[in-house]
């Protein structure tokens, strides 16, 4: 939603669409009050704000983005998590088979 009119506010009942992008901001700008960010966006255009909120939020997830990409580079990493994975959950699953085994009187096999 793009206005014509100048000033984006938190809390307004009129426009809750708001208060959940500025919320969105105030998480991405870490280190930021929302006293600060209500002072910025005050005299700021939907127009104007989105671009900047975006910009926000790229930069936010661009470390997550950046491990991504090297963890999926990584064939022998992932490959190695996966076993490990894979390992983790055998010991569990037959625990827990076992036990439901002894639970129904059933001769324990393992």
């Amino acid at each position: 939603k793009t206005d014509l009119f100048k000033g984006i506010e938190w809390d307004n009942p009129e426009r809750p669409e708001a208060t959940n992008l500025l919320n969105i901001y105030l998480v991405v700008q870490e280190g930021r009050t929302k006293e600060d960010i209500a002072e910025e966006v005050k005299d700021m255009s939907w127009g104007e704000f989105k671009p900047i909120l975006a910009d926000a939020i790229v930069a936010h997830l661009e470390p997550i983005q950046k491990r991504y990409n090297e963890v999926r580079a990584d064939d022998e990493y992932l490959q190695s998590v996966l076993r490990d994975g894979a390992d983790s959950a055998n010991v569990i699953a037959s625990q827990t088979l076992n036990s439901a085994r002894v639970s129904m009187g059933f001769t324990k096999r393992f």
